[in-house]
């Protein structure tokens, strides 16, 4: 398998701020190097700057770098979705409900059930994901409106979850009744390593632990 390796500046204009936002919207230049994961072989998007999206979906073989903390992600206001998930067909957030960053496991049918997991999926297959990292991921969480948020939202099938190096603070200390990573009714992870994980005003890191069948925590 061939990988591509994609600096961000080369094909989008990184004039955002990880932390205050502005600039330009480069999703639809963003998302065309993603797509490329399309045809079999792989990405590796490197962001050397900060970029104001609205939501990118990201395929099998695909790796997105930041390479260092000011270099990432500034979700653009009024977004409908959340920042990054695997690619499927719809879309579900409401702009007025709590915010995710990754949603893994949802390529759905176009319905309308009560809750999204009830959800049916197509052929009533479910996704599988051989292997998820988040590794070195810093969450600053700077609005009331998602003080409930699960920034990590699982649905389908992982069979290796790697979630290490990550801080998630609640802004000013609110209390947060979620988990930073949430297990949802079909959710199912085989493995998962949970390392140097701080969320700060969660109720916790993990929650549906009985979803995962061998869990590491360091």
């Amino acid at each position: 398998m061939k990988v591509r390796s994609v600096y961000a500046s080369t094909v989008a204009a990184l004039d955002s701020n990880v932390h205050s936002g502005g600039g330009t919207d480069v999703t639809q230049a963003l998302q065309a190097v993603l797509d490329q994961a399309r045809d079999g072989d792989g990405v590796h998007l490197i962001m050397d700057g900060a970029a104001l999206v609205t939501h990118l979906k990201v395929h099998s073989n695909t790796t997105i770098e930041c390479l260092n903390r000011d270099c990432g992600f500034y979700q653009k206001d009024g977004s409908d979705d959340a920042i990054v998930t695997n690619f499927k067909n719809i879309r579900h957030n409401d702009p007025n409900n709590a915010k995710t960053l990754f949603e893994i496991g949802l390529p759905f049918w176009n319905t309308t059930p009560d809750t999204i997991d009830d959800y049916p999926y197509k052929n009533g297959i479910s996704p599988v994901i051989d292997l998820l990292q988040i590794d070195g991921l810093t969450v600053l969480e700077d609005s009331e409106k998602s003080a409930n948020a699960e920034y990590i939202q699982v649905f389908g099938k992982v069979r290796n979850l790697i979630v290490k190096n990550v801080t998630a603070i609640k802004n000013g200390g609110l209390s947060c009744s979620g988990h930073l990573i949430a297990m949802h009714k079909r959710a199912e992870v085989d493995t998962a390593l949970i390392k140097d994980v701080h969320a700060i005003g969660y109720a916790g890191i993990i929650s549906g632990r009985e979803k995962v069948h061998h869990l590491i925590a360091e």
